[in-house]
């Protein structure tokens, strides 16, 4: 159905975004990491 189709598109796109959430969180958080071993 219609519903089925908007909750899937819904949640790839929330996982979508998510993910680059994460990525750009987690590379701070490597910066961070590097300068208090550097």
């Amino acid at each position: 159905s219609d519903d089925r189709a908007y909750v899937d598109a819904v949640l790839r796109d929330g996982g979508e975004r998510a993910g680059t959430l994460a990525e750009a969180t987690m590379k701070t958080v490597r910066d961070i990491i590097g300068l208090l071993q550097g």
